[in-house]
């Protein structure tokens, strides 16, 4: 039985692990589709988060056999775990994506959904999760 990514124990801050998890795992399809299912945002700001068209994201959802490009794929990767911290430290999907959708005083007024279309940017906002589970201000 495949281990599902929420059991894995995996975080953002560990590189290795999830680069390791993404080659090791789950086929190409598997990963767009708990993505697709595991969000209520539009298709169009999931293209924007992984920078490709609302179109690519049909394509994918549509065809099982395709490739995704690495970057995709670790990009997905690291929002499937945002989204397990997420919903740990505000109990459900829906109270984490209104916190992600709103402006927000510690990056500078910026949404920090605006930040997920990166690595780097998603990593920026798991460290706000932590400093958030250690009693930081939202």
């Amino acid at each position: 039985m495949e281990e599902r990514l929420e059991d894995s124990g995996l975080e953002v801050h560990e590189p290795a692990a999830v680069y390791n998890y993404m080659q090791t795992r789950l086929p190409d399809f598997n990963f767009m589709e708990r993505l697709y299912n595991l969000v209520s945002l539009t298709e169009d700001t999931l293209a924007y988060w992984l920078s490709i068209t609302p179109k690519t994201i049909r394509t994918y959802r549509k065809n099982r056999d395709l490739k995704l490009k690495a970057n995709t794929k670790e990009q997905i990767v690291m929002l499937l775990l945002l989204y397990k911290h997420g919903e740990e430290l505000f109990g459900d999907v829906k109270t984490f994506e209104s916190w992600l959708a709103a402006p927000n005083i510690s990056l500078g007024g910026v949404a920090p959904q605006q930040f997920l279309n990166t690595v780097n940017g998603i990593r920026l906002i798991d460290n706000k999760l932590t400093a958030l589970a250690f009693g930081e201000n939202a």
